[in-house]
């Protein structure tokens, strides 16, 4: 809190009336008192006055005092006097701290917070800093200027000499408003200049200026030079000035005298950056605010700085062929920049990267904020934190695409035909990012918890700027342009509502979309449609009808040569014949369509060659082939993290996967410490306290298990119980999950009455939730099967299996837990003696486990041989149970009665 100020005498009419006889403007002794100071030393002499370091007795402290030369009249004085009063009143950390201010003969003195270290100006000459670095500390310097500006304080002479670092890191900026407190009423009028100056030292804060100007020349703006009326754009564009200067090496306009600067600055004439000085997200930035006009800079400081942290957040991925392109285009140092005409053009290219969609703009931004933070749900705050400048990246990346496209036109390297498609590629995207934004608006419980996850469908847009690939684009009718706009934005609209995690919603909205884009009859608008009602379909489990939509999607494709749809129908058609309907072969044989349709779009693997990895790692594991699920996720990770990064959540996912696939083939304890990878990576990306991080607590949970550590397990699950229960409420769907997966890890310390009160938890949820999935269901009730049949109660556990089957035989589902089931009434039978039923079940258990895992014996297959061999032992048929016996030697005659290797339907099915 600033002390409060000593004012001096002023007259009814507000003139100073003087109480000082000291002669104005002399410098002052040392040792002289000040107002309440004691003048220790001289620390610096300027245009504006001295400064000395002095002691403030009252408060035991060291001070600075500025003394402000003034050879103004007393009303001037008076009012310089009020000025500097109302600087004290300005607190922030990013700016020196005025304690006190007063009358010092013909003088205003202020005595501020002496802060020990160096300008910024002695800073950057120390050594060569990075751009991160220097932006750091300008940012820091922004926050200053922006909180006085909140206040009505306008800086006017903002340069690196007047932004100190204190000895631990601190930025503070120096003499707010001062360039004007020193010049009021100076002069009756201000002049734009009066002749030449001497030649200047670029770079240099040491330039000075005519008589009536405010401000240092190397860092003032136009309407300075101007000697028009200044405000807290002024501010903004001396800050890009000194932050260009600071980063690039050089200042933005050249010269080297009062004519040949003012003459620059006041045509827009910037220099050419140096080759990769920044990236040029950050000199966009730059360039909107030293935009000639006020009114195209950034709104307010506050603006400009949202925009550099959003870029300081961001992983630019750019492809090679285009940066030869950029060289040129950026004219570093090249004949091209020395055109006038031509530069403007390029400055005309970067506003264009520089300006928001419009549905990304700060009341847009801000709404989606409102909407995300008032939600009830327990991790919305996380989501918002985390969201929010994913968009802001993505959006960055949107607006450098749009400025490169600009400039690779401008330089023959796009032709008109291309530019054009360009453009559209990048308006389809904008389309796709605002109908997200908006569906994310209407955020609840079912779309919370994708937000994250959603902005990570939104793909890179280098496509829009590779020729290659724009050569391929197919054109769009002139005739039809609007009404397939029109489509493509219903499009989009239902696109956004499955990735925002709301697949039931978006099922009506593409069938109107594909009626619509029939009706007009443009081949690859239909085929974009049949796509997405493919992914629609699939987000809902309707895979057979999913199928459908996807090969219609393909056709069409084909006939239209949309090659990009194409390539995505038929990598989605891998996944939903092959994973999702374990159609094997089937899946196996659009692999082979996929390959060469994904090769077409990309002659080098790109993401779609990644996805198809992705997809083939999922059949792999639907046939239990785990070293094939390991080898194409390795394969994906390595072309995501080329082009992604390394901390992308497609990355960890196929983490996971790689870790499922090392446990199922018997090694628990190797697939540890990457599934802890894995969950902290989640915890990071979405928030500790996000559902999708129980689920990885859950994953990891069953490693644990199988590795003998179910104590752990047991705590795991508990944190993921209970980050569950606080989203969703103790009648959660997937706390339901939960709570069957604590069954199984009580049940692996044979610990079986907790076991059974838990699953008897998850059932009541499953059977009251409208939403439970009937194979969830029939997993609980298969597992309460296992445990009464081990118990020994035979009647509660043949009812129990007998209804799980019903359900899987319902969905003709060909699941591993309709095994255990067939297994679990097959053994029912046999111990009360009913062998014929017996032999049926044990034999259709034992074929479904062979579909499944082949013929060779492992777990699963040799429970189901023994079983069929002992009832064909027991009636009498030796010669075929010898036959099963020598096929699985390790099986024992005996009957059994209990399965103790675990629960069905725990954290996924129990394959072998």
């Amino acid at each position: 809190m600033p002390v409060p100020v000593t004012p001096p005498t002023v007259s009814a009419d507000g003139a100073l009336v003087e109480d000082d006889a000291r002669p104005a403007s002399a410098e002052i002794q040392l040792g002289t008192p000040v107002g309440r100071y004691l003048l220790l030393d001289t620390i610096g002499r300027g245009g504006m006055g001295v400064v000395y370091s002095a002691y403030d007795p009252d408060l035991d402290r060291k001070v600075a005092i500025k003394v402000l030369r003034s050879s103004t009249g007393r009303n001037a004085r008076g009012r310089l006097l009020r000025e500097a009063q109302a600087l004290a009143r300005l607190t922030h950390p990013n700016v020196v701290t005025i304690h006190d201010v007063g009358m010092v003969g013909d003088d205003v003195y202020l005595a501020m917070e002496l802060v020990l270290g160096q300008t910024v100006d002695q800073w950057l000459a120390q050594r060569k800093r990075s751009w991160k670095e220097v932006l750091r500390v300008y940012l820091a310097a922004g926050e200053g200027l922006a909180a006085a500006h909140d206040k009505g304080i306008v800086h006017r002479d903002f340069k690196p000499s007047n932004v100190m670092l204190d000895d631990v890191g601190g930025v503070r900026v120096l003499d707010f408003g001062l360039a004007r407190l020193s010049d009021v009423q100076t002069h009756g009028s201000t002049v734009a200049h009066q002749g030449a100056l001497p030649r200047l030292v670029e770079g240099s804060a040491l330039l000075t200026r005519p008589d009536g100007l405010t401000g240092t020349p190397a860092y003032m703006a136009p309407e300075q030079f101007l000697g028009q009326s200044t405000d807290a754009r002024t501010d903004q564009f001396s800050f890009c000035v000194a932050l260009w200067e600071a980063i690039c090496g050089v200042p933005p306009f050249a010269g080297e005298a009062w004519d040949t600067l003012s003459d620059a600055v006041l045509e827009g004439r910037l220099r050419a950056p140096p080759r990769s000085a920044a990236p040029s997200w950050l000199l966009r930035a730059l360039v909107r605010g030293l935009t000639r006009e006020p009114e195209r800079r950034f709104a307010s400081m506050a603006e400009l700085l949202a925009a550099l942290e959003r870029g300081l957040g961001r992983r630019r991925r750019r492809p090679l062929w285009l940066l030869g392109g950029l060289t040129i285009a950026l004219g570093l140092g090249t004949a091209g920049y020395r055109s006038h005409a031509h530069h403007r053009q390029v400055t005309a290219c970067a506003e264009l990267g520089a300006a928001l969609p419009e549905g990304w703009s700060d009341a847009a931004r801000g709404r989606l904020a409102h909407a995300l933070r008032n939600s009830e749900q327990s991790y919305a705050a996380d989501t918002a934190d985390r969201l929010l400048p994913r968009l802001d990246a993505w959006v960055g990346q949107w607006g450098e695409q749009r400025e490169q496209s600009c400039l690779l036109e401008l330089d023959g390297r796009l032709d008109p035909v291309l530019a054009q498609r360009s453009r559209e590629c990048l308006d389809a995207w904008r389309t796709d990012f605002e109908a997200l934004v908006g569906a994310l608006h209407d955020v609840d419980a079912i779309t919370l918890p994708g937000a994250i996850q959603s902005s990570t469908r939104l793909d890179p847009l280098e496509r829009c700027t590779d020729p290659r690939l724009l050569a391929l684009r197919p054109e769009l009718p002139a005739e039809d342009a609007d009404e397939i706009r029109e489509a493509r934005r219903m499009l989009a609209e239902a696109k956004g509502q499955r990735v925002a995690g709301d697949p039931l919603r978006a099922v009506e909205s593409i069938e109107r979309v594909v009626s619509k884009a029939d009706a007009i009859g443009y081949g690859p608008l239909l085929a974009d449609a049949k796509l997405e009602q493919g992914y629609v379909l699939g987000a809902v489990s309707r895979f057979e009808a999913a199928q459908a939509a996807l090969e219609q999607a393909y056709l069409v494709a084909v006939t239209a040569g949309a090659h990009e749809a194409v390539a995505a129908a038929a990598t989605e058609l891998v996944y939903v014949v092959g994973s999702r309907r374990n159609l094997h072969d089937a899946g196996l044989a659009w692999a082979t369509v996929a390959e060469a349709a994904v090769g077409v779009v990309e002659p080098q693997a790109g993401l779609r060659t990644a996805n198809l990895h992705q997809v083939l790692a999922a059949i792999s594991g639907s046939a239990g082939d785990y070293e094939q699920v390991r080898a194409h996720s390795e394969r994906a990770i390595g072309i995501r993290e080329q082009l992604l990064g390394p901390e992308h959540p497609s990355i960890a996912g196929l983490l996971n996967n790689i870790a499922t696939a090392t446990r199922l083939m018997g090694d628990p304890e190797q697939a540890i410490p990457v599934q802890e990878h894995v969950l902290a990576v989640y915890e990071a990306s979405l928030g500790p306290r996000h559902p999708a991080v129980a689920e990885h607590a859950s994953s990891l949970a069953l490693t644990l298990v199988e590795s003998g550590r179910a104590r752990e397990a047991i705590a795991l699950l508990e944190r993921a119980r209970g980050i569950l229960v606080e989203a969703l409420g103790e009648d959660g769907i997937d706390v339901a999950k939960t709570l069957h997966e604590l069954a199984y890890a009580h049940q692996a310390l044979g610990e079986r009455a907790p076991a059974e009160a838990l699953l008897r938890q998850a059932l009541d949820i499953r059977e009251r939730a409208p939403a439970a999935r009937s194979r969830d269901l029939a997993a609980t009730v298969l597992a309460l099967a296992v445990l009464r049949h081990a118990d020994g109660d035979l009647d509660e556990a043949r009812s129990l299996a007998e209804r799980a089957l019903r359900i899987y035989e319902s969905e003709g589902a060909e699941h591993p837990d309709l095994a255990v089931a067939l297994q679990i009434l097959g053994s029912i039978h046999e111990e009360r003696g009913a062998l014929e039923q017996a032999r049926e079940l044990y034999e259709r258990a034992l074929a479904l486990r062979e579909q499944l895992y082949g013929p060779e014996p492992n777990d699963a297959v040799t429970e189901s041989l023994a079983g069929l061999a002992r009832v064909l032992h027991r009636s009498g048929q030796l010669e075929q149970a010898r036959e099963l016996y020598e096929r699985a030697p390790a099986i024992e005659p005996a009957p059994t009665r209990a399965r103790d290797e675990g629960l069905p339907g725990a954290m996924g099915s129990k394959a072998p």
